[in-house]
């Protein structure tokens, strides 16, 4: 998980650009394709950080020490969700 979060992270990066505005709002027309892409990839590099940390806090957990990463309030939901689906897969193996 870590060495596909390290390699999106990379495609985040973009280099200078500017990104078309029309009025208040941000035109999609004129914002260049690999800015678009960044924006996907920094949306899958969010998720995947949540999935991280809820391995580490299994592994601190299985390994019996008292060490957690904390997780914003407003994740406690998903995060409960992604734990449980990882033990089940961690019983199944």
């Amino acid at each position: 998980m870590s060495e596909s979060q390290k390699a999106l992270k990379k495609e985040r990066k973009t280099g200078p650009y500017k990104v078309g505005h029309s009025s208040y709002w941000l035109d999609h027309a004129k914002t260049p394709d690999n800015v678009k892409r960044s924006w996907v990839v920094a949306y899958k590099v969010r998720n995947n950080a949540l999935r991280i940390t809820a391995a580490l806090n299994l592994y601190h957990e299985k390994r019996g020490s008292n060490h957690r990463h904390n997780v914003p309030d407003h994740f406690k939901f998903t995060y409960g969700k992604i734990i449980v689906e990882l033990k089940n897969t961690l019983e199944k193996q």
